[in-house]
């Protein structure tokens, strides 16, 4: 089956040298519809892109993160709309930091709490501190080494619970902040969850890597890049 739709969006970014390469597979169920590589895997180099090139996985594992929490709902582990603080206590009482604030500590209390749905729909009020170099929240949020990579998991949620919102869970999100911004705590934050939800994290991880993914299973730290082209 042909997408020449897709192909057409994906071939037009090439020419305008926005992608170096890009590949993607289609499937309904078990079939797989459509499977195209289009571009190269080193542009400078002439090497074309192949179905048995490896990609860094950076953004993408929320997809899979959120496709596992959805079979766990499915099984009636959780109601999307369980306050995240049921199983993740340290998110249990966030609160919200006011309006124009001068400092981290001038705050109010959250209307409502971080909620399931607001996870999985980046509207829970959490942010990167990068996206506003200049701000109270980014100097709070680098003096929590919330971004250091030494730190777990469980470390990362802890450092979290003790910051501020940055706004009322489910009152903005793709509007007034790009999910891109903060998806990154999301997905933190509902790995953590649904590693207590379903009893396990070799439970969580089977989820994610077995069924799921039609995909090669690698790491995003380690490997090479695909393409040299930035």
């Amino acid at each position: 089956m042909d997408f020449p739709a897709v192909d057409a969006a994906l071939q037009e970014a090439l020419g305008t040298e926005q992608l170096a390469g890009a590949s993607y597979a289609i499937f309904r169920k078990q079939e797989v519809l459509a499977r195209r590589c289009l571009g190269h895997a080193d542009r400078e180099a002439g090497v074309a892109l192949r179905e048995d090139h490896l990609f860094r996985a950076f953004s993408n594992t929320k997809l899979v993160t959120s496709c596992a929490a959805l079979q766990l709902f499915e099984q009636g582990r959780f109601g999307l709309d369980d306050p995240i603080g049921r199983y993740l206590p340290a998110l249990a009482d966030l609160r919200l930091l006011r309006p124009g604030a001068a400092g981290i500590e001038d705050t109010l209390p959250a209307r409502e709490p971080v909620r399931i749905r607001h996870l999985l729909t980046h509207t829970a009020g959490f942010t990167y501190g990068f996206t506003q170099p200049d701000a109270p929240i980014a100097a709070a949020y680098r003096e929590a080494r919330v971004l250091d990579p030494s730190l777990t998991l469980a470390e990362m949620v802890e450092a979290l619970g003790r910051l501020p919102l940055l706004f009322e869970p489910g009152t903005a999100g793709t509007i007034r902040w790009r999910p891109t911004w903060s998806a990154g705590w999301w997905r933190w934050c509902r790995g953590c969850a649904w590693t207590t939800i379903s009893g396990s994290a070799s439970s969580f991880r089977w989820a994610c890597t077995t069924r799921l993914s039609p995909c090669r299973r690698t790491g995003s730290r380690g490997l090479p890049r695909c393409t040299s082209a930035a």
